[in-house]
């Protein structure tokens, strides 16, 4: 009797990976004249997704100090 084993592909992809995908293959268009679009856009998926981790840690802080305002004058 043959035993048959199925490897488990996981097809997920973690956003991480997606960015880097995404800017590599932004920056190999570019770099082989496949692609014309400005040097910041290739690396856009970089810096766009820090611009919103700090628009968002931004947030939080201006949050932070509402409620800190709004607890001292509780007190």
């Amino acid at each position: 009797m043959k035993f048959i084993q199925f490897n488990y592909i996981d097809h997920e992809i973690s956003p991480i990976k997606f960015i880097v995908i995404v800017t590599l293959m932004l920056l190999a268009g570019k770099l082989l004249g496949l692609v014309d679009i400005d040097w910041i856009w290739v690396f856009s998926p970089v810096w766009g997704v820090l611009a919103i981790v700090v628009f968002v840690l931004i947030l939080a802080g201006i949050e932070a100090i509402i409620v800190a305002i709004k607890d001292r004058k509780r007190r």
